[in-house]
């Protein structure tokens, strides 16, 4: 199957549970989000070729119910951009991927959630983006997460259970809950010019800082630095 027959299955109304099948894209794609129909689940689909792009047509952010979830599916070099859509649910659970990015931008989201993505290793960057809950956890090795240009998390945040290789997260305002619970960072770690109301690290691990003389020292700053942020 094609693109455009992805494009088919995303309009049609009488069909929203779609599972085995496989999608060869020749070309880039990108779709009116506008066109779709209220709810979309895909499982144990392969998804090859260019990248996937969503985005308003209409260049403005309108209320939608839309949901889009991946449930043990594979991306084989697509790349992900949602741009300037508003969004119910998008989740991704259990994918594996050899794709370098999965970029939201200038987007409202209900719920967003990437769970138990072990073969997912690139990035997650949310960029200037709206969400209400959102959930990251039980990565086994993913190199960067990214928040950035004024991103805000209205309800609770959970990143837990995962390895990380980068984190960096700025200008970034979280309203509720912040829980980094039990993760290992291998590379960075960066927190600057955030507003949080709570935040919780319990049993996350800094593996740079048993390799460099001064580095738990420098952890600890970060710590206290994101506590200065809450007061």
């Amino acid at each position: 199957m094609n693109e455009k027959d992805l494009k088919k299955i995303l309009e049609d109304p009488n069909i929203y549970n779609h599972e085995g099948l496989e999608f060869n894209f020749k070309t880039n794609i990108n779709f009116d989000i506008t066109q779709f129909t209220v709810e979309n689940n895909f499982k144990d689909c392969v998804f090859r070729g260019g990248n996937f792009g969503l985005w308003d047509k209409k260049d403005k952010l309108e209320d939608s119910n839309i949901s889009l979830r991946f449930d043990n599916c594979h991306f084989e070099n697509v790349d992900f951009e949602i741009k300037k859509c508003r969004i119910n649910e998008l989740s991704f659970i259990d994918i594996s991927s050899t794709s370098n990015s999965y970029k939201i931008f200038d987007s409202d989201l209900e719920y967003l959630t990437f769970d138990s993505c072990a073969k997912f290793q690139k990035m997650i960057w949310i960029i200037k983006s709206r969400c209400k809950f959102f959930q990251v956890q039980n990565f086994k090795n993913l190199e960067k997460l990214k928040i950035s240009h004024s991103s805000n998390f209205a309800s609770k945040v959970d990143i837990n259970f995962s390895n990380f290789g980068n984190v960096e997260i700025n200008k970034a305002t979280f309203k509720d809950e912040f829980n980094f619970l039990e993760n290992c960072i291998s590379q960075n770690f960066e927190i600057q010019n955030c507003s949080f109301s709570k935040v919780d690290f319990t049993s996350t691990k800094f593996e740079r800082a048993s390799e460099k003389p001064g580095m738990a020292k420098r952890i600890v700053c970060i710590r206290l630095r994101v506590i200065e942020m809450i007061r």
